[in-house]
Formats: structure tokens, C-alpha cells, sequence
């Protein structure tokens, strides 16, 4: 968080940990840190609000058979239309994996995206 202030840049409201980790800290702690959203598998927890959202999130990082065959599963889960909102997890080898052309696939299918995969000023 503080990073982010010392680098002249704004400081994010929204916490993102390591492999959404967030152990057994208890969520009346989380009000007293400087994030106001932290991030989970499920979802997004408000912590200013003491809201949890559930949000699905859409993975690439299938590095091998089965992996590959349960995210092809999970990720079309998470594009029914019932579902407004959900998230994409990228991570730094999913261009080298199996699933790289559903990750650039998905991304040219989101608003906002352009074919290249790079966020437009919308």
C-alpha cells in the first residue's frame, strides 16, 4: 500500500493476496489496514462496509491434462449469463500454457478489451 504513496502513484483500495491466501486473520482486523476490498476465491469482501460479494473468477494457469480440463469447465461456468460480473486471473505463464487461446479469446469477448487483449478508455 504504501509503495504505491512513495512511488507517486495512488494508492489501490483493493488488496490482492498471493493465491488469495488470506489464512485466518479475522475480518474485524481488516478495517483497522489501509485497504477498503480484499480479495478472495469466492469473491470480494467490503471491509468498509462489512459486505462479502460473490464474484467467480476464470483461471488460465492449467499446466497439465486434468488442471486443463477443469478451468475449460469453471471458466465456461463463469461466463453464464446469469452471472453480471466475474474476474480473470492472469498469471505470467498462462501465455505458455495450454489454455493461452481461451485466455486471448475471453479477453477479446470482454467490453472494454481490444483484439490485442489491452484495455481501452471506455
Amino acid at each position: 500500500y504504501h509503495w504505491f504513496e512513495s512511488a507517486g502513484l495512488s494508492s489501490p483500495s483493493l488488496y490482492v493476496p498471493p493465491a488469495w491466501a488470506m489464512g485466518n486473520l479475522p475480518k474485524k482486523n481488516l478495517k483497522a489496514l489501509p485497504f477498503r476490498f480484499y480479495e478472495t476465491q469466492t469473491g470480494i469482501y467490503d471491509a468498509g462496509a462489512d459486505v462479502f460479494y460473490p464474484l467467480p473468477v476464470a483461471g488460465y494457469m492449467a499446466d497439465n491434462r486434468f488442471r486443463t480440463q477443469v478451468l475449460k469447465v469453471t471458466n465456461l461456468i463463469c461466463r453464464l449469463p446469469f452471472f453480471d460480473l466475474f474476474r480473470i486471473a492472469i498469471h505470467p505463464d498462462d501465455m505458455d500454457l495450454p489454455l493461452e487461446n481461451h485466455l486471448k479469446k475471453h479477453l477479446r469477448s470482454c467490453r472494454g478489451f481490444t483484439t490485442s487483449g489491452h484495455l481501452e478508455n471506455t
